[in-house]
């Protein structure tokens, strides 16, 4: 038997459109069940970010009267190919540890913990439903209100997200979802998580956060073409997305690094066409 990843979309809306959006999504929602929870999670590092910088993020958070302390990778060093992983313990109080047996394990080795401290908060409102748009289509869905809080409390930026996720079914009809909601209120693709958002925020006012990575560096010789199709879209779609708030307020360089983008992709897709 064949098992078909799992495809899931956020898009991100502005806060004065979510009830609206949310009318629509309970109503659609399949039987009517839907269920909420809260969560506040803080993001902690060091003052000088070691380790955003070596690929980590680090929360605890409250989860039903619990404290969940998470530890999440981008890559694995070591090991081919790199993968990025999650781990989670219920710990004691709101503070990191260090022996948590299976999240404080992955914590680069000579952390300094003394010198962590509290970067960002979330605050989430999450509904969670369930759509069946089909007979042999099933999307479990999630809508978040709240935000997202640096410590001083001197920037904040609102989450007002929907996601979809594909459980069984044609991809097809999550985009078909996903486009019946776009006639309901204005939406737009989000592919940064909220460590990315909360990282953000503390940039504003200093050096601009990086842009996504070059083609170059993520093309390798012993991949597919299929694979390096995927990379190329992966990476110009995402360069997109990254300049969009440039382009939008009217800003030359943003504009110009998204037509970029956009003929590149139109070019690998041409070139590869044949194969």
């Amino acid at each position: 038997m064949t098992i078909m990843p799992e495809v899931e979309l956020k898009l991100a809306s502005a806060p004065n459109e979510m009830p609206h959006l949310k009318q629509s999504l309970l109503e659609m929602a399949s039987e009517g069940h839907t269920s909420c929870r809260k969560s506040f999670d803080t993001y902690y590092d060091t003052a000088d970010d070691k380790l955003r910088r070596e690929g980590f993020v680090l929360l605890v958070g409250e989860r039903d009267n619990d404290h969940i302390q998470q530890v999440s990778a981008k890559e694995i060093r070591g090991m081919t190919p790199p993968v990025g992983g999650l781990w989670e313990d219920v710990i004691e109080g709101d503070w990191p540890d260090p022996r948590a047996p299976i999240s404080g394990a992955q914590l680069p080795i000579g952390l300094d913990y003394a010198a962590l401290r509290a970067r960002f908060t979330t605050r989430v409102r999450r509904t969670l439903f369930t759509l069946k748009p089909d007979a042999s289509t099933e999307i479990e869905g999630a809508l978040d209100e709240g935000e997202i809080r640096t410590s001083d409390g001197k920037s904040v930026e609102p989450i007002s997200e929907v996601e979809l996720l594909l459980k069984e079914g044609d991809p097809a009809a999550l985009y078909g979802t996903a486009l019946r909601l776009l006639d309901i209120a204005p939406l737009r693709l989000e592919i940064r998580s909220r460590a990315e958002r909360g990282y953000h925020l503390l940039d504003e006012g200093t050096d601009a956060p990086q842009s996504p990575a070059s083609l170059a560096s993520i093309l390798k010789p012993d991949l597919t073409v299929d694979e390096s199709l995927q990379r190329i879209g992966q990476n110009c779609l995402s360069t997109v997305l990254f300049y969009e708030a440039a382009a939008t307020a009217n800003m030359p360089d943003g504009v110009h690094q998204m037509r970029v983008a956009i003929r590149r992709l139109r070019s690998a897709v041409a070139n590869m066409r044949q194969m």
